[in-house]
């Protein structure tokens, strides 16, 4: 009968801390997540007999809270059971490698387990979603099974976090109060009425205005950290870590520095976008403002277990920038992007705006790094570059933007090319780079490049005029430049020379070249082009300097075929002309 009232007793304290996870939770007063974190911790590792340990540093372990590396087993405990949950925490745990050191991912839910439909097919090697998800309800099942002395040890930890006292002597606290330890192994119950007693004896005056002392469960014990109670609190005592450093010989020291010291470490954190441990650390304090913190968990550490890491940098925020591409004759002009880093390597640094969602290119700036030398007598950075630039997929058929882009594919690809970049909001030149392009043009590669973007313009003047959404599409627009001429000629009532020879067939009773080498003949009213149909104001081609071509008959009738080389469309055409 005792083993059943004590089964249920911890089934009730189970459902409290569920619903105080809930309550607190909605109040946004997530700490109470870490704190169950290191209770939970301690029930996993009294009922399988695991070393479950802290995992405290989001950034070295992002995915999980709690692991074994000697059982090679991780849990991540929490509140939250969707899929969404479980597919993020597994996509954290591959990108940062936690496989190959912990061969199971386990997640603990505290709350009731959902059912998870069959569809969601996210099994891997270390995780099935039938097996490895357990909620605290079904803890109470294992609990069963396990001997009366771990059950009454997990009851009497679940009491400790739900907050049901033992009787504690404000005296014993008191008297002990320069030694945390002690009462952290010797009582339950705690936080409330020690805060004060600790506040008063550890702290000065000037951060008891600021700073107010919470506990938390860290290693089977009672931590106090600090924690600021007001919004400028770290602007008025700035935290800060100082280290100390033991170096086994002088040669290693020597090493060390010439290697860089912490400024090398500093910058292999930045290059590689992950911490780097400071080797030779033997000792580190926390301070705010000139006060050492007594309440930092680096103060507990043991000399041998301390271990400090440099932390990447974090990467500037997108700036606004101009970039400007020619090469004497041609030019693209961008006069604003907003450029970010997103990659620092040793050899490059690349910078793209791809988070600028409402821009027509995506940009891609890489910076490659040739050699660099840092010397206090010669710091010097030779580099080059090269950029590339892409219409965005909503953009791609736009006839403006692909003018634009072949404007930018034609110069970057020119050798006399020059890059230059500027800030956009002084137009303060950053860096100019030449010859990045390898084609060497020639009067004819100007000439054609020129016919195209007349062509292209032709297009966006008939795309405006006649309201029409023309889809760019070159082939189709090169094997209809003509009636594309006639269209925009018509339209600005322009005269307009035909580029090429017109070959054009009359009936003719005889043809004399010498009488009669101007002809006047007729164009279609109507042209349809882009899925349009355009009516042209006039329909008059005179045919100059005709030259004989054929001469058929057809029906009894002669057909006299003529070409022109001089051949004009004149949309004002009068009879008289």
């Amino acid at each position: 009968m005792e083993i059943e009232d004590k089964i249920n007793d911890i089934s009730t304290n189970l459902s409290i801390l569920i619903y105080q996870v809930k309550l607190k939770n909605k109040a946004n007063l997530n700490d109470i997540n870490t704190l169950l974190e290191t209770a939970f911790k301690e029930i996993l590792n009294i009922i399988y007999d695991y070393n479950l340990i802290n995992l405290n540093n989001k950034y070295l372990y992002p995915a999980i809270d709690l692991g074994d590396e000697r059982a090679k087993i991780a849990f991540q405990v929490t509140s939250e059971k969707s899929i969404q949950k479980i597919k993020d925490t597994i996509k954290k745990f591959e990108e940062n490698n936690l496989a190959i050191k912990y061969t199971k991912l386990k997640f603990l839910i505290i709350d009731e387990k959902t059912q998870y439909s069959k569809k969601h097919n996210i099994d891997k090697p270390y995780f099935t979603l039938k097996e490895d998800i357990l909620s605290c309800f079904e803890l109470v099942n294992i609990i069963k099974d396990i001997s009366v002395e771990k059950q009454k040890k997990i009851n009497d930890r679940l009491k400790s976090i739900i907050g049901i006292k033992d009787n504690i002597s404000l005296d014993a606290i008191y008297d002990n109060r320069n030694n945390i330890q002690k009462i952290e192994n010797e009582y339950t119950e705690k936080i409330a009425i020690t805060k004060e007693i600790l506040s008063i004896a550890n702290l000065p005056l000037e951060l008891q205005k600021y700073f107010e002392i919470q506990a938390q469960i860290v290693n089977n014990q009672l931590k106090y950290s600090l924690k600021p109670s007001a919004d400028n609190a770290y602007e008025l005592y700035p935290m800060q870590e100082k280290f100390k450093m033991k170096f086994n010989t002088p040669e290693e020291k020597e090493e060390f520095i010439n290697n860089g010291g912490i400024n090398a470490l500093i910058r292999k954190a930045t290059i590689t976008r992950k911490p780097v441990e400071i080797p030779y650390v033997t000792e580190v304090k926390e301070y705010l403002g000139d006060y050492e913190n007594p309440f930092a968990d680096i103060n507990y550490a043991e000399n041998d277990n301390v271990k400090l890491y440099v932390f990447p940098q974090k990467l500037p925020k997108g700036k606004k920038y101009k970039i400007i591409v020619s090469d004497g004759k041609e030019k693209f002009s961008l006069n604003s992007t907003v450029l970010q880093v997103v990659d620092v390597q040793k050899e490059h640094i690349i910078f793209n705006n791809f988070e600028s969602k409402n821009e027509k290119f995506d940009i891609t700036l890489k910076i490659n790094i040739l050699e660099e030398v840092r010397e206090d007598e010669k710091s010097y950075i030779k580099y080059n570059a090269n950029i590339n630039i892409t219409l965005r997929e909503k953009n791609e058929y736009s006839c403006k933007d692909n003018l634009e882009l072949q404007k930018f594919i034609f110069t970057i690809n020119s050798s006399k090319s020059i890059l230059e970049i500027y800030e956009h909001k002084d137009n303060k030149k950053l860096f100019s780079l030449k010859n990045l392009g390898k084609q060497k043009y020639n009067d004819s590669d100007y000439r054609s490049f020129n016919n195209y973007k007349k062509l292209l313009k032709k297009i966006i003047y008939i795309e405006k005029t006649f309201k029409l959404n023309i889809k760019y599409n070159l082939d189709y627009f090169y094997q209809n430049e003509m009636q594309i001429n006639f269209i925009y000629y018509d339209s600005k009532e322009q005269n307009y020379k035909l580029e090429n020879p017109i070959v054009a067939s009359f009936y003719m009773d005889k043809y004399n070249e010498k009488e009669r080498n101007d002809i006047i003949t007729d164009l279609p009213k109507d042209i349809e082009l882009f899925n349009h149909s355009f009516k042209l104001k006039n329909t008059k081609i005179l045919l100059t300097n005709c030259k004989f071509f054929r001469k058929e008959i057809v029906n009894g009738k002669n057909i006299i075929t003529l070409i022109s080389k001089n051949a004009k469309y004149i949309p004002k055409w009068k009879e008289n002309m």
